[in-house]
């Protein structure tokens, strides 16, 4: 999947929250995946970085949480070095 990853940070009455959303590119942007909430770095290097954080789901008896893991890899347009 290539898409642009995305960080924010927003406030809320219960504070601060981050996330992490890959985007599609060109024309009106599109969510890719669900929203990665409180994302944090697992994995740095080799041009491979590694997202943990929490996906909201919506079930049938309300809403709940679930760990989620994004395995990222940096494509670079090496004609711009």
């Amino acid at each position: 999947m290539v898409g642009a990853l995305s960080l924010a940070e927003m406030s809320t009455k219960h504070g601060h929250v981050r996330s992490a959303s890959l985007l599609s590119g060109g024309g009106l942007p599109e969510r890719l995946l669900p929203d990665l909430y409180e994302p944090v770095l697992i994995n740095l290097g080799n041009w491979i970085l590694v997202l943990r954080g929490f996906e909201r789901c919506d079930g049938r008896e309300g809403r709940f949480s679930v760990v989620q893991e994004w395995h990222c890899t940096i494509e670079v347009n090496r004609t711009n070095f």
